[in-house]
Formats: C-alpha cells, structure tokens, sequence
C-alpha cells in the first residue's frame, strides 16, 4: 500500500516537472529561467576544476557541483525530478504486492496496473487543475 501512495506523489511531482517545462508557473520556477541559478553571468565557457574530474561543464558554474549532482537545487524542474524518481525508487524498494494471486504473472500484471494507475491518479488531475487554474498565463521576463 505505502508503493501506491508513493507512487501517486511521483505522479504529483510529475505534473509539477511538466508545468514548469511549460512555462506555466511564476518565473523562478519555469525550466527555461533556471540557468540563472546554475551558471555564472554571462555565460563563459566551462574551466576545469579538480572537483569536475577531468569532465568539463558546458558554462562557468555559479557553484560547485551546481550542474551536476546539486542541481537538484538550482531549479524547480530539476528538484521535482529528483522528488519524483526517488520516491519510484522508493515505491520499488519497499513493494510489497498488493493483490496476491497464485498465477504469479496475472498477480505481477495487476499489482503493475494498480501501481500505474496510481501514478496516473496523481499526475492527471493535479496537472489538469493547475493548468486550467494557470490557464493563459505566462510567466516570461
């Protein structure tokens, strides 16, 4: 039961990861504004430095690691992606089946549709809300 309900806060941060892509909410949480928080301006090339091991950033970082491993918090999209794909990761660790049934493939069928559909539940109405809720509004420079 705990995977479902995990998995359908997958699906909320989902809907959020996709408004943000849209444009759909305020300025500092839409995908396209984010690289203000993760490079330095104006945009330079990438240096190298020891922490980046040999591995290049495409622009000068605003600071440390803020392209790589913490971009989780420089963006809004990034944070929602990293929320959502840990709780899947969540949801598969702590699994547990939810429908038991001696045909082990129609049990492993069933408890995958109740799983996606929990995912479902919290991406569609939430993302539906909010962009009918946000409808025509843009949220540009």
């Amino acid at each position: 039961m705990l995977s479902l309900i995990l998995s359908f806060f997958a699906g909320v941060a989902n809907s959020f990861m996709d408004l943000s892509s849209e444009g759909r909410l305020k300025k500092k949480f839409n995908k396209s504004d984010s690289w203000e928080n993760k490079w330095k301006s104006p945009l330079t090339p990438g240096k190298t430095h020891w922490y980046h091991f040999g591995n290049i950033p495409k622009y000068e970082e605003k600071f440390p690691y803020s392209s790589t491993f913490l971009v989780s918090i420089t963006d809004f999209w990034h944070l929602m992606k990293s929320i959502m794909l840990t709780l899947i990761f969540l949801s598969v660790v702590l699994y547990s089946p939810i429908i038991k049934i001696e045909l082990i493939l129609l049990e492993i069928i069933i408890n995958f549709l109740l799983m996606r559909l929990s995912f479902g539940l919290g991406f569609e109405p939430i993302y539906k809300y909010m962009k009918n809720k946000l409808k025509g509004v843009r949220w540009k420079t």
